[in-house]
């Protein structure tokens, strides 16, 4: 490898790296502009730091727990799945409703637009949160 190389290589750890502190940290940034790939670190990384921590509770809840015996242990690991699905359904729709409401303010640049994109992700949310209350309550 040559020494300009292997320059390039360490510039971009060093950029990633930097990248990471930036996205743990927390700035304010414009996506529309600027490199795809750093966009998506920036954006991914505290969704995957919070599906960790989520890991992490889990485990040490199931520690906890275990002192009272297998059937709350059996409870523990039941709601933990279900709330991982939960999660991954919320995130879901908090995406898409972000994506559809730039997507509109970006391209329309007009308030009744963005107010459509608003309304069919409230409805979006209704009609899904609906069926999972009632889930609960049973």
């Amino acid at each position: 490898m040559s020494s300009t190389s292997l320059e390039q290589q360490n510039l971009g750890i060093k950029s990633f790296w930097a990248d990471l502190r930036e996205a743990v940290a927390g700035s304010q940034q414009d996506f529309t502009e600027g490199s795809l790939p750093r966009a998506i670190v920036l954006l991914s990384v505290p969704m995957v730091l919070e599906m960790a921590m989520e890991s992490v509770f889990g485990i040490l809840d199931v520690f906890w727990v275990g002192r009272l015996g297998p059937g709350a242990v059996a409870t523990v690991g039941v709601t933990e799945a279900l709330l991982t699905l939960i999660f991954a359904a919320a995130l879901g729709v908090s995406l898409s409703t972000t994506a559809t409401v730039a997507f509109r303010a970006i391209t329309c640049l007009s308030s009744p637009s963005i107010d459509l994109g608003n309304i069919s992700s409230f409805s979006t949310l209704v009609n899904q949160g609906m069926p999972v209350g009632n889930l609960g309550r049973s």
